[in-house]
């Protein structure tokens, strides 16, 4: 059961953000990015819509630099602390090949995610 994903503070699309994995400031537009630090076809549904991993990125490191992995998880670390990185690595690796209705799972997610925002406003 994924309800604990949920947990990440939410932020208005209208917060300046800074880059999760550089030193860019103030992302906005194209170059604000959602990232997850792991390579998106390598993730079930539920994780690549995870909030626990989810982090602002800017363009570079998300598209150009793959997501900058290690220093994605390196900061996860420092964040979470190390016990909960890695679990969260091993749930990401162990998540591919889950055999989920991905529709139904986003379906699942519509109201989950339009609550958050509501609660922001």
């Amino acid at each position: 059961d994924h309800r604990d994903l949920h947990s990440f503070p939410t932020r208005r699309s209208s917060d300046l953000v800074d880059c999760y994995t550089c030193t860019q400031k103030n992302l906005e537009a194209q170059n604000r990015q959602c990232g997850h630090g792991y390579p998106d076809g390598a993730l079930s549904v539920q994780m690549a819509f995870d909030l626990r991993i989810l982090r602002p990125q800017c363009y570079s490191c998300n598209i150009n630099h793959g997501g900058m992995g290690a220093v994605f998880w390196k900061h996860l670390e420092r964040d979470l602390g190390k016990k909960t990185a890695d679990a969260l690595f091993l749930e990401c690796q162990g998540s591919k090949g889950k055999t989920t209705n991905a529709r139904d799972y986003v379906n699942y997610l519509i109201p989950v995610y339009r609550e958050k925002v509501a609660a922001l406003q």
